[in-house]
């Protein structure tokens, strides 16, 4: 009796980076049980899409908006960025990204999210899955917390941050009172500091810059480990 093989997992490359991209693609080239695409499609019928960080939460937004009502299958996204900070992270799992991967990875760990996630789990990297363990134990911010919280790491005064976000000063200092609350800090800067410490403050990249630019550059210039093999 014939027994029907496995179904092979079918991965859409779409990270903004073309070098990075072809890393991902070499590495999926050497497994058995994967079927890899790279091109700017938005691969429909894939089980996996890869992107970085600006392009997943789209993807990830996207695909919640156009399954609501159907029954249609829509690809699980893995991120693969260099924007690791614990806000970061946070916010990308609450909007239901199904992996998580600093572009320092290793291969192992790569094939390993990339298997996880196909069998219907969700994946974060071991160093940032303890780094968000640790955070569960903490109270998370509030988005106007941390747009507070964003200025005053700056060392603005309550007035300036008031004029800044057009809120009054007593608002501001009901915040700042409860940001400290918060992260358990006797003081403004020390408040800051374990921001920084802990990453609180999620990076905005800005939509993926024409690789050919200075964007590209620079974000080659970090290339995961997968790619060295």
């Amino acid at each position: 009796m014939n027994r029907l093989a496995p179904a092979r997992i079918q991965v859409h490359i779409a990270h903004a980076y073309p070098l990075v991209a072809r890393g991902i693609e070499r590495v999926l080239g050497d497994l058995s049980d994967v079927d890899a695409t790279l091109d700017e499609g938005e691969g429909a019928g894939a089980d996996i899409v890869i992107a970085d960080y600006h392009d997943g939460l789209e993807r990830t937004a996207r695909a919640r908006r156009e399954s609501v009502g159907r029954r249609t299958r829509t690809p699980r996204v893995v991120i693969l960025t260099e924007w690791c900070r614990e806000q970061n992270v946070r916010l990308a799992m609450e909007a239901g990204v199904a992996g998580y991967l600093q572009q320092g990875c290793t291969t192992q760990q790569f094939v390993d999210c990339i298997r996880h996630v196909a069998a219907g789990s969700r994946y974060i990297e071991s160093e940032l899955a303890i780094r968000m363990a640790d955070s569960l134990s903490h109270e998370a911010l509030t988005g106007r917390e941390c747009d507070v919280l964003r200025v005053l790491v700056a060392g603005r005064c309550n007035k300036s941050i008031a004029i800044d976000l057009g809120i009054s000063v007593g608002t501001v200092k009901a915040h700042v009172k409860a940001i400290m609350a918060k992260l358990r800090a006797v003081s403004r800067t020390e408040a800051a500091s374990i921001a920084l410490q802990r990453g609180l403050l999620a990076e905005h990249p800005a939509a993926a810059p024409n690789p050919a630019g200075r964007g590209a550059s620079a974000a080659n210039a970090r290339m995961p480990a997968l790619i060295a093999g």
